[in-house]
Parts: structure tokens; sequence; C-alpha cells
């Protein structure tokens, strides 16, 4: 028996065959956790964080951030601040966000150990004199 080109052809659409069984296999094992588990609640409460993040910040007001390698994140709170938390969010895997509340001190030291390398969202919600503030980045550890 020769190899010709209708072999070739049926050789082709068998493997493609297999190829699209093993993306098929593997894209409904795979998990997005794009979407919270209180969806609804938190579209309710877009608008208010979106004007949050949209209102000026007095100078007298804004924080500081810096990463101290890859151990720690510093934040410089202003004086007068009466509530603050940190949320580390992970768009791929919800099982991975963290929020951590202020502990009373203005120079704020988190330890970093729980960051996974990838993208995350750091969003820092402070308040000072009754005046909330949102301040959201994206950010990438390597």
């Amino acid at each position: 028996m020769v190899f010709h080109w209708g072999h070739g052809i049926i050789l082709t659409f068998i493997l493609f065959g297999i190829f699209m069984a093993y993306f098929y296999i593997n894209m409904t094992r795979q998990t997005l956790d794009l979407v919270g588990e209180n969806y609804y609640e938190d579209g309710q409460k877009f608008q208010s964080r979106k004007n949050q993040r949209d209102q000026l910040i007095p100078m007298n007001q804004q924080i500081y951030y810096q990463n101290e390698g890859d151990s720690l994140l510093n934040i410089q709170l202003p004086a007068r601040t009466q509530a603050a938390k940190v949320t580390f969010y992970r768009p791929a895997n919800a099982k991975m966000d963290r929020e951590i509340t202020w502990s009373g001190a203005l120079k704020w030291g988190i330890p970093t150990k729980h960051i996974a390398k990838g993208p995350w969202k750091l969003i820092i919600q402070w308040t000072v004199k009754g005046h909330q503030y949102l301040r959201e980045e994206r950010i990438v550890y390597k």
C-alpha cells in the first residue's frame, strides 16, 4: 500500500479531531474566577466604588505605598486615618484573594509572602474625617 494524497487528507482530519477533543477536554476542566460570588451585590455597589475612586483626594489625605522587595508592602497612611483596608484580588483564582484590615499605625507594613507570581489588583480603601477614599492599582509580581 502506497501513501498518497487521499491518505494525507484523512490523516489530517483525524489529527485535527484529536486536537479538538484534547482542546475541549482541557478547556472544560479550566476554572475561571473572573466573576465574584456576590456579583449582583457587587454590581449594586459599583457606582459608589466608582465615585470613591474618581473623587479628588486632597494632598494631606493621600496614601503612599512602596514594595520592599518581594516580602513587604509599605503603606504610609495620612494623619487622622479612622479605618483602612487592603485587598489583594487575583483575577484568575478567587481562592488566592486576601483582605487585610488596618492595625492602627500610620506606617503599615504588610507581608506579601502569600502573593504568587503574576497579575494582581491592589485595592486600598481608607477613611479620613468621615470621607472614604479608594485607590486601585494593577500590579504584577515577578
